[in-house]
This record gives C-alpha cells, structure tokens and sequence, in this order.
C-alpha cells in the first residue's frame, strides 16, 4: 500500500551565507499568499538555527535572490536583492540595511 504524496507547499531558496558565517539569507514564499511560487520575500537566519527566520522583505516586492554586500568580514548591513513590483515589471535592484536586525540578536 502507498502512502499519500508529498507535497510541498512552501519553497526556501537562493541562499548566501554573511562573510562572517553568522547569518544566512535566502528567499521564501512561506508567508506570501501566493504559493504558486511565482512571489517571494527575503529572510535572514542565524547560523545555528535556534531563533525563527527574521522577514526583511515584503511579498508584494517579489525580492528574489539576496547578496551580502560589500563582500568581506564587515558584509554585515547591506542585502542586495532583485525586486520586481508586477509580473510584467522589469527586475531591480534593491538594498536593505540589516543592522538593526542584526544587532538585536
């Protein structure tokens, strides 16, 4: 007898460690309404994974595809993400100061 299938309904992608190996960032559509997979914010966790993932973006931006920036050991305050505001928009870039979040942790 088979079991019921497995189906996934949220995605976690795009991931990128912080230069100093604290933090990870990665994409998600765990809190969009939109499942599809097709709107996604950006959120940050930390290395060990004992605190719950912090959202630094809205889904309504669609933000895919975080970078630490500058790259280096003091990478600490700025995600880079591609920001799309409609499915017919062009992409952008955006830049999010993370070091309130950072700090508070």
């Amino acid at each position: 007898r088979r079991g019921a299938a497995f189906l996934q309904k949220f995605q976690a992608r795009a991931g990128w460690w912080s230069p100093d190996g604290k933090w990870f960032a990665f994409e998600s559509n765990r809190i969009c309404n939109d499942i599809s997979g097709n709107t996604y914010a950006i959120f940050i966790q930390d290395a060990a994974g004992a605190r719950p993932a912090i959202q630094v973006s809205d889904c309504t931006w669609n933000v895919q595809h975080p970078k630490w920036f500058p790259p280096g050991n003091n990478g600490k305050t700025l995600l880079i993400a591609v920001v799309q505001a409609g499915p017919m928009e062009p992409f952008r870039i955006a830049s999010f100061d993370v070091s309130r979040l950072l700090g508070s942790r």
